[in-house]
Protein backbone atom coordinates (compact mmCIF):
# COMPACT_ATOMS: atom_id res chain seq x y z
CA UNK A 1 0.00 0.00 0.00
CA UNK A 2 1.35 3.41 -0.97
CA UNK A 3 1.57 6.08 1.68
CA UNK A 4 0.45 8.86 -0.63
CA UNK A 5 1.10 12.55 -0.16
CA UNK A 6 2.83 13.44 3.10
CA UNK A 7 4.43 16.62 1.74
CA UNK A 8 3.12 18.62 4.67
CA UNK A 9 5.14 16.63 7.21
CA UNK A 10 7.54 18.76 9.23
CA UNK A 11 11.12 18.53 7.94
CA UNK A 12 12.73 21.34 9.90
CA UNK A 13 15.45 21.28 12.51
CA UNK A 14 13.40 20.38 15.59
CA UNK A 15 14.21 16.71 16.06
CA UNK A 16 11.47 15.85 18.57
CA UNK A 17 8.77 17.40 16.42
CA UNK A 18 10.01 15.61 13.31
CA UNK A 19 10.16 12.32 15.22
CA UNK A 20 6.60 12.74 16.51
CA UNK A 21 5.23 13.37 13.02
CA UNK A 22 7.14 10.44 11.52
CA UNK A 23 5.73 8.15 14.22
CA UNK A 24 2.22 9.27 13.28
CA UNK A 25 2.85 8.32 9.64
CA UNK A 26 4.27 4.93 10.66
CA UNK A 27 1.22 4.16 12.81
CA UNK A 28 -1.30 5.48 10.29
CA UNK A 29 0.05 3.50 7.33
CA UNK A 30 1.45 0.49 9.20
CA UNK A 31 4.90 0.97 7.71
CA UNK A 32 7.02 -2.20 7.48
CA UNK A 33 10.36 -0.76 6.45
CA UNK A 34 11.85 2.72 6.52
CA UNK A 35 14.54 4.27 4.28
CA UNK A 36 15.85 7.64 5.43
CA UNK A 37 17.77 10.04 3.23
CA UNK A 38 20.94 11.97 4.21
CA UNK A 39 23.12 11.87 7.32
CA UNK A 40 20.85 14.41 8.99
CA UNK A 41 18.39 11.58 9.64
CA UNK A 42 20.84 9.34 11.53
CA UNK A 43 19.32 10.12 14.96
CA UNK A 44 15.86 9.38 13.55
CA UNK A 45 17.13 6.10 12.09
CA UNK A 46 18.57 5.19 15.48
CA UNK A 47 15.22 5.81 17.16
CA UNK A 48 13.15 4.06 14.47
CA UNK A 49 15.40 1.00 14.43
CA UNK A 50 13.94 -0.05 17.78
CA UNK A 51 10.50 -0.55 16.18
CA UNK A 52 11.09 -1.49 12.52
CA UNK A 53 13.85 -2.32 9.99
CA UNK A 54 15.58 0.88 8.91
CA UNK A 55 18.22 1.91 6.37
CA UNK A 56 19.85 5.35 6.29
CA UNK A 57 21.31 6.61 3.01
CA UNK A 58 24.31 8.88 3.63
CA UNK A 59 25.31 11.35 0.91
CA UNK A 60 27.31 14.06 2.68
CA UNK A 61 31.09 14.23 2.73
CA UNK A 62 31.78 17.43 4.69
CA UNK A 63 33.89 17.15 7.86
CA UNK A 64 31.05 18.30 10.12
CA UNK A 65 28.89 15.43 8.89
CA UNK A 66 31.58 12.75 8.92
CA UNK A 67 32.67 13.81 12.42
CA UNK A 68 28.98 14.07 13.46
CA UNK A 69 29.58 17.55 14.89
CA UNK A 70 26.32 18.64 13.24
CA UNK A 71 24.67 16.84 16.16
CA UNK A 72 24.82 17.59 19.85
CA UNK A 73 24.46 15.47 22.99
CA UNK A 74 22.25 12.43 22.70
CA UNK A 75 21.68 12.94 18.97
CA UNK A 76 25.38 12.54 18.29
CA UNK A 77 25.67 9.43 20.47
CA UNK A 78 22.56 7.93 18.83
CA UNK A 79 24.08 8.56 15.41
CA UNK A 80 27.35 6.88 16.43
CA UNK A 81 25.44 3.87 17.77
CA UNK A 82 23.38 3.56 14.61
CA UNK A 83 26.45 3.67 12.35
CA UNK A 84 27.82 0.65 14.21
CA UNK A 85 24.80 -1.42 13.12
CA UNK A 86 25.94 -1.29 9.50
CA UNK A 87 22.42 -0.44 8.32
CA UNK A 88 23.84 2.36 6.19
CA UNK A 89 23.98 2.89 2.46
CA UNK A 90 26.14 5.27 0.44
CA UNK A 91 25.63 6.62 -3.07
CA UNK A 92 29.35 6.61 -3.92
CA UNK A 93 32.37 4.50 -2.96
CA UNK A 94 34.43 7.64 -2.22
CA UNK A 95 31.85 8.74 0.36
CA UNK A 96 31.76 5.29 1.96
CA UNK A 97 35.57 5.22 2.17
CA UNK A 98 35.63 8.68 3.75
CA UNK A 99 33.15 7.73 6.47
CA UNK A 100 34.89 4.40 7.04
CA UNK A 101 38.01 6.26 8.17
CA UNK A 102 36.06 7.47 11.22
CA UNK A 103 33.40 4.82 11.76
CA UNK A 104 33.20 0.98 11.66
CA UNK A 105 31.26 0.52 8.43
CA UNK A 106 32.42 -2.85 7.09
CA UNK A 107 28.81 -3.92 6.56
CA UNK A 108 27.78 -0.74 4.74
CA UNK A 109 27.03 -0.97 1.03
CA UNK A 110 27.15 1.42 -1.93
CA UNK A 111 23.82 1.98 -3.71
CA UNK A 112 24.62 4.27 -6.67
CA UNK A 113 22.34 7.11 -7.59
CA UNK A 114 20.10 6.39 -10.52
CA UNK A 115 17.48 8.16 -12.57
CA UNK A 116 14.93 7.14 -15.16
CA UNK A 117 15.97 9.17 -18.19
CA UNK A 118 12.64 8.53 -19.88
CA UNK A 119 10.89 10.88 -17.47
CA UNK A 120 12.54 13.72 -19.43
CA UNK A 121 11.35 12.55 -22.86
CA UNK A 122 8.25 14.74 -22.94
CA UNK A 123 10.24 17.83 -21.94
CA UNK A 124 12.85 17.16 -24.63
CA UNK A 125 10.07 17.21 -27.21
CA UNK A 126 9.41 20.79 -26.12
CA UNK A 127 11.63 23.52 -27.52
CA UNK A 128 13.69 25.55 -25.07
CA UNK A 129 11.83 28.66 -26.23
CA UNK A 130 8.48 27.08 -25.34
CA UNK A 131 9.80 25.97 -21.96
CA UNK A 132 10.97 29.50 -21.22
CA UNK A 133 7.64 30.87 -22.36
CA UNK A 134 5.96 28.61 -19.79
CA UNK A 135 7.84 30.51 -17.08
CA UNK A 136 7.11 33.90 -18.58
CA UNK A 137 10.54 34.39 -20.15
CA UNK A 138 11.45 35.35 -23.70
CA UNK A 139 13.46 32.91 -25.81
CA UNK A 140 16.60 35.05 -25.62
CA UNK A 141 16.54 35.50 -21.82
CA UNK A 142 19.49 33.69 -20.21
CA UNK A 143 18.31 31.36 -17.43
CA UNK A 144 20.50 30.01 -14.64
CA UNK A 145 19.07 27.08 -12.66
CA UNK A 146 19.88 25.34 -9.38
CA UNK A 147 17.81 22.33 -8.33
CA UNK A 148 18.10 20.79 -4.87
CA UNK A 149 16.87 21.34 -1.35
CA UNK A 150 17.68 24.85 -0.19
CA UNK A 151 19.90 24.49 2.85
CA UNK A 152 23.16 25.75 4.29
CA UNK A 153 25.21 22.80 3.02
CA UNK A 154 24.14 23.50 -0.56
CA UNK A 155 25.00 27.13 -0.03
CA UNK A 156 22.69 28.79 -2.54
CA UNK A 157 23.53 32.21 -1.03
CA UNK A 158 26.91 32.04 -2.79
CA UNK A 159 25.12 31.37 -6.07
CA UNK A 160 22.92 34.42 -5.55
CA UNK A 161 26.00 36.53 -4.80
CA UNK A 162 27.77 35.24 -7.93
CA UNK A 163 24.67 35.92 -10.01
CA UNK A 164 24.55 39.51 -8.75
CA UNK A 165 28.24 40.05 -9.58
CA UNK A 166 27.87 38.59 -13.06
CA UNK A 167 24.72 40.61 -13.67
CA UNK A 168 26.53 43.85 -12.89
CA UNK A 169 29.01 43.10 -15.70
CA UNK A 170 26.45 42.09 -18.31
CA UNK A 171 24.00 43.98 -20.48
CA UNK A 172 21.74 40.92 -20.71
CA UNK A 173 19.08 40.62 -18.03
CA UNK A 174 19.46 37.02 -16.96
CA UNK A 175 17.17 35.20 -14.53
CA UNK A 176 18.01 32.76 -11.76
CA UNK A 177 15.67 30.00 -10.59
CA UNK A 178 16.52 28.19 -7.35
CA UNK A 179 14.23 25.17 -7.07
CA UNK A 180 13.93 23.43 -3.71
CA UNK A 181 12.61 25.93 -1.18
CA UNK A 182 11.34 24.43 2.08
CA UNK A 183 10.19 25.60 5.48
CA UNK A 184 13.58 26.05 7.09
CA UNK A 185 15.75 28.79 8.54
CA UNK A 186 18.18 28.86 5.64
CA UNK A 187 15.41 29.43 3.09
CA UNK A 188 14.17 32.34 5.21
CA UNK A 189 17.74 33.73 5.37
CA UNK A 190 18.07 33.44 1.60
CA UNK A 191 14.76 35.23 1.09
CA UNK A 192 16.06 38.10 3.22
CA UNK A 193 19.29 38.25 1.20
CA UNK A 194 17.32 38.53 -2.03
CA UNK A 195 14.91 41.10 -0.57
CA UNK A 196 17.90 43.34 0.30
CA UNK A 197 19.11 43.43 -3.32
CA UNK A 198 18.31 46.07 -5.91
CA UNK A 199 14.59 45.46 -6.61
CA UNK A 200 15.19 45.13 -10.35
CA UNK A 201 17.74 42.35 -9.76
CA UNK A 202 15.72 40.68 -6.99
CA UNK A 203 12.73 40.45 -9.35
CA UNK A 204 14.80 38.20 -11.62
CA UNK A 205 15.60 35.67 -8.87
CA UNK A 206 12.94 33.08 -8.06
CA UNK A 207 12.90 30.70 -5.12
CA UNK A 208 10.68 27.83 -6.17
CA UNK A 209 9.18 25.34 -3.67
CA UNK A 210 10.56 21.80 -3.78
CA UNK A 211 8.86 19.76 -6.51
CA UNK A 212 9.38 16.37 -8.17
CA UNK A 213 8.38 17.94 -11.50
CA UNK A 214 11.67 19.51 -12.55
CA UNK A 215 11.80 18.45 -16.20
CA UNK A 216 10.61 21.73 -17.71
CA UNK A 217 12.98 23.75 -15.51
CA UNK A 218 15.94 21.81 -16.91
CA UNK A 219 14.63 22.18 -20.46
CA UNK A 220 14.33 25.94 -20.10
CA UNK A 221 17.71 26.52 -18.43
CA UNK A 222 20.85 27.64 -20.21
CA UNK A 223 23.14 26.92 -17.26
CA UNK A 224 22.67 24.39 -14.45
CA UNK A 225 24.52 25.39 -11.28
CA UNK A 226 25.79 22.93 -8.64
CA UNK A 227 26.49 24.63 -5.32
CA UNK A 228 26.88 21.90 -2.68
CA UNK A 229 29.81 22.40 -0.34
Amino acid sequence: QGIGDISDIYVGDRFDRAMAEINKVIERYRVDFCILNTAKTLPIAARLRTVLPTLCIVRESSAEHVDLTVFEGEYRSQSETYLQTGHVGFVAETTRALWSEKHPLSAARVIPNGIDNHRFDWALRTTQAKAKEHFGLSADTPLFLAVGSINRRKNQADLVAAFVQADARSDRKAHLFVVGAARNEYTADLQRVIAALDPEVAARIRLVPATPDTELYFRAADVHCMTSL
